[in-house]
């Protein structure tokens, strides 16, 4: 972006919050690919401004600062307290930036530093959505330069995170009466790609690729929240991502909907277009065909339905299930689908039938289901899976056992006549042991840990987080175990630190994760990142006794001289930034 002139100029466009949401101001400079800087200012000091870049963001500045590289990277997992110690004094010394210093010690990979900025500057700009609805903006334009920004972000990504947690409800009940009696259809599914959309909602945006639906359809057949569902269709609005057909131009009568559904992740033609990868090309309906390496997704153009899995059967609001013939069943891999496409196949592939599971049609023959196995097998064991889907493993795990039982009851003779004579109503979850409920076994981990019986705790710890890798509780209570609560070596106390800060990716505000990572940095006398991570249980849970008291005993000894990094200074600044 080219310099600034001495004497600012005129903005282009002024208003209040209040008058213009700024998630609508996101959009509208991405629809209109703006280069500028908006500035925003609120009452007690409250200020920060956006670069734009041809409707990216390609930097953000707030006052007071938020979300910091490093801490921000130690926060994700990808760097230890040493190396965050470390990097912090040295960028004090010679002011470069801490991406690039932790990059050049190889600390970081350049795709994980890009990680990083990209939830860095996500953390930004979702902080002016918090500002209140009387703060200022001020838009001043410019020209865009020659050369790209080193680094840019999609606004999409960032208004759909404002939007779930602060959404304008003025607008978004303006919107939605507006289109209340309106046919919708997907026109352009290029900003959802950017969105980080979850996979209930990237199946509605496919359903509505190929289907135009109305509002009252869409509540009836989805399985999202009325709030949520809302939030999603006022999104496409604003985004331009929908439009509104005829109602001729839609044949979504009830009827209709019951024999496709929407909870369906592919219409046929997108299957076939689906089908067509394994030549080279992908072509999805009223879209040009895109050339794709094999094996490849492409990361220009990603398509909705290259992100989830096809093969699992259509759900009709009614509850009939459609399922595709074995011919246009298509088989994709775990690198094919990618994250999304993995956790939707592993949460559904248990309650599928043994046909299903593995792309057959019903009362497909012993040889079609040995040999459709052994084709899935090759895809989707786990020993194949790509290095940057690895933790994804335990999904692809579930997914890959559950098509060997599905293997076993259509290739074994007396397996498969039981099961056929059973009107064929047998599901693959049948053969999984009894789920006990969650609130049942922590109770059973938390009794363990105080009998110090470590082992037990852990086993049990490891078999909940099987069951769900994002629950984060299930992944701290298995590595403090680990630790025989805190009294291990310093070795595996490290190692431990390591595993509660995926744990901490995984929810950023799971207080028992916190506060065992507290805990164990004040063994290893990391004092800073210990405090750190107290005074966020404590913002968390001002209930929390334990924190409070460690807080206590980190700001007695500050006040005695002890040194521990000014303590009660670092918990002011904590208590500002929570």
């Amino acid at each position: 972006m080219e310099d600034a002139p001495a004497e600012k100029p005129a903005p282009s466009a002024v208003g209040t919050l209040a008058d213009r949401p700024f998630v609508h101001l996101l959009v509208y400079a991405r629809n209109r690919r703006l280069t500028g800087r908006l500035e925003l200012h609120a009452g007690g000091g409250l200020r920060g401004f956006l670069e734009l870049w041809r409707g990216r963001i390609c930097d953000a500045r707030t006052v007071p600062a938020v979300a910091y590289f490093g801490p921000l990277a130690y926060e994700l997992g990808y760097i230890d307290s040493a190396t965050l110690d470390a990097t912090l004094f040295e960028i004090a010394k010679s002011k470069r930036l801490h991406g690039e210093v932790l990059v050049e010690r190889g600390s970081l990979t350049p795709k994980g530093r890009d990680h990083v900025l990209n939830e860095q500057m996500c953390r930004k700009v979702h902080h002016f959505s918090t500002l209140p609805v009387d703060a200022t903006f001020a838009f001043y334009e410019a020209r865009p330069t020659l050369e790209e920004p080193s680094f840019t972000l999609d606004p999409i990504q960032p208004a759909w995170r404002s939007l779930r947690e602060r959404p304008p409800v003025e607008s978004v009940r303006e919107v939605l009466t507006r289109f209340a009696n309106a046919t919708l259809r997907l026109a352009n599914e290029g900003p959802m790609t950017h969105a980080g959309l979850e996979p209930e909602e990237t199946l509605l945006c496919e359903s509505l690729m190929w289907k135009p639906m109305t509002l009252s359809q869409l509540r009836a057949a989805s399985q999202l929240t009325s709030d949520r569902l809302d939030l999603l269709v006022y999104l496409l609005v604003i985004t331009k991502c929908v439009e509104s057909v005829p109602a001729q131009a839609s044949s979504a009568s009830p009827s209709s909907m019951a024999a496709v559904g929407i909870r369906a992740p592919l219409a046929p033609s997108v299957v076939k277009g689906s089908v067509q990868r394994a030549a080279g090309t992908r072509t999805l309906p009223g879209m040009a065909r895109v050339s794709l390496r094999p094996g490849a997704v492409d990361a220009a153009h990603p398509s909705l339905s290259f992100r989830v899995p096809s093969s699992p059967p259509m759900r009709a609001s009614s509850g009939t299930n459609v399922t595709f013939p074995a011919s246009l069943a298509p088989v994709l891999s775990p690198a094919e689908v990618g994250a999304i496409g993995i956790e939707h196949r592993a949460s559904v592939i248990a309650d599928e039938d043994p046909f299903t599971a593995l792309s057959l049609g019903k009362g497909a023959s012993i040889e079609a289901a040995r040999a459709s196995y052994f084709r899935l097998a090759k895809l989707w064991h786990p020993d194949r899976l790509p290095a940057d889907l690895a933790p994804f493993r335990m999904e692809v795990e579930r997914v890959f056992e559950c098509m060997t039982r599905a293997h076993r009851t259509l290739t074994d003779p007396d397996a498969r006549r039981e099961y056929l004579a059973n009107g064929a109503v047998t599901k693959l979850a049948s053969d999984l042991p009894q789920k006990r409920p969650r609130a049942e076994v922590l109770r059973e981990i938390e009794l363990a840990l105080t009998k110090r019986e470590f082992r037990h705790a852990e086993s049990a710890a490891q078999d909940l987080a099987r069951a769900d890798v994002d629950d984060a509780d299930a992944h701290a209570l298995a590595a403090w175990a680990m630790t025989l609560a805190g009294e291990a070596s310093g070795e595996t106390l490290r190692a431990a630190v390591q595993l509660l800060d995926r744990a901490v990716n995984r929810d950023r505000d799971c207080e028992r994760a916190l506060y065992y990572r507290g805990l164990l940095h004040k063994r290893l006398d990391n004092a800073a990142h210990a405090f750190r991570d107290f005074a966020r249980v404590v913002a968390l849970n001002p209930k929390h006794v334990d924190a409070h008291r460690e807080i206590r005993i980190f700001e007695m000894r500050a006040r005695n001289g002890s040194g521990e990094h000014a303590i009660s200074s670092l918990f002011q600044k904590v208590k500002r930034k929570e």
